[in-house]
């Protein structure tokens, strides 16, 4: 028996929604309250179409944003339930959540998931703290077809942020994700702060001399002159040198591909994140490596050179390798993590768009 939950009430909770991440701040989700519960609507063309294959990036986004509302209902003394795809009729429509009162221990605050970040700069070697690992392998007990893998061996940080970091050559030589790349990055703080969205150049954590060179880069017909010297591969050298710092790398690993799995794996993720985050810990996530290998893996390569593809399913080995995971299992999000400064910027979270019905 569910309590019927104010409407006013589950407007504070979906509030919370909106500092789930999400590609590119693209925060690509809606909400109808109606009849005492929440439903939840993924909006499906808001992300990067080149890095979101099967809707995977936006589902994941999605999935964060259902569990920072069962995160602050819990803190309010109630329990939600989740039940996804609940109109068959309407495949944008992820999750119905409903709410009973009930005294529940609160993993989280209100202040904890407002200051969820993202944090680019270089990290710390230090390993994690071993309770805090304990931790974090409990947390994928009630997802069903999802877990989280935690590599902590220096060697395999290395190859993961090496491996990750390949993707960028893919972007970076390649006209049509370039520009899909570069058209989200907002340049100014004052732009930033009043589209509220797309990637803030100042969270990139560039000094100087790189900030100059990356805003030159935007320019197609320049990048594409730079690459005949191989430039991509630099850029992603130099990028695999902060990938490659931290104490730990976290996968979330699927058996596979539904929706329900991605949304699945964003729930565990942001778990996973705002622990880390509430323990001090930066969070970088890194993930395009990961869709692209999903691509490839299910023979959806349009667009992809055969140079890339092979780049590309080499990084995917290395990752599958450093993790220590099978090939019938598909690694989806992953994020390295570690003691760090606080980030010098962060992206701004505007309201979600919510409707009462």
């Amino acid at each position: 028996f569910m309590t019927q939950v104010s409407a006013s009430l589950l407007c504070e909770f979906v509030s919370l929604a909106g500092f789930a991440p999400s590609g590119d701040n693209s925060r690509p989700w809606k909400f109808v309250i109606k009849e005492g519960s929440v439903f939840q609507y993924a909006l499906l063309g808001k992300d990067n179409p080149a890095l979101n294959y099967k809707h995977g990036g936006t589902l994941i986004a999605n999935g964060a944003a259902i569990e920072n509302i069962l995160a602050i209902a819990a803190a309010r003394g109630y329990v939600g339930e989740v039940v996804y795809e609940p109109l068959p009729e309407d495949i944008s429509c992820v999750a119905q959540i409903t709410f009973q009162e009930q005294d529940v221990p609160a993993l989280f605050t209100q202040e904890d998931i407002e200051r969820r970040h993202t944090n680019r700069t270089r990290y710390q070697h230090t390993p994690l703290d071993q309770e805090l690992v304990n931790r974090l392998t409990t947390f994928s007990a009630d997802l069903p077809g999802v877990r989280m893998v935690i590599a902590e061996d220096p060697a395999a940080v290395v190859a993961l942020g090496r491996a990750g970091s390949k993707a960028e050559v893919v972007i970076l030589e390649t006209k049509e994700l370039h520009s899909l790349s570069f058209e989200s990055v907002k340049w100014t703080a004052a732009e930033e702060q009043v589209a509220k969205s797309g990637l803030f150049i100042d969270t990139l954590e560039l000094d100087p001399i790189a900030k100059f060179f990356f805003r030159q880069c935007r320019k197609w017909g320049l990048m594409n002159f730079l690459n005949t010297f191989r430039f991509a591969h630099f850029i992603a050298s130099e990028d695999a040198k902060s990938y490659s710092s931290g104490g730990a790398y976290v996968g979330i690993v699927v058996s596979q591909t539904r929706s329900v799995d991605f949304l699945n794996a964003g729930r565990l993720a942001e778990r996973a994140w705002l622990l880390l985050n509430k323990a001090g810990y930066g969070v970088h996530p890194i993930v395009a490596a990961l869709f692209f290998g999903l691509r490839i893996k299910e023979g959806a390569v349009d667009g992809l050179t055969q140079k890339h593809i092979e780049l590309m399913v080499e990084s995917n080995r290395a990752i599958e390798a450093a993790f220590r995971v099978g090939t019938e299992e598909q690694v989806v999000f992953m994020f390295r993590t570690g003691i760090a400064p606080y980030p010098s910027a962060r992206s701004s979270k505007a309201p979600p768009q919510v409707s009462c019905e």
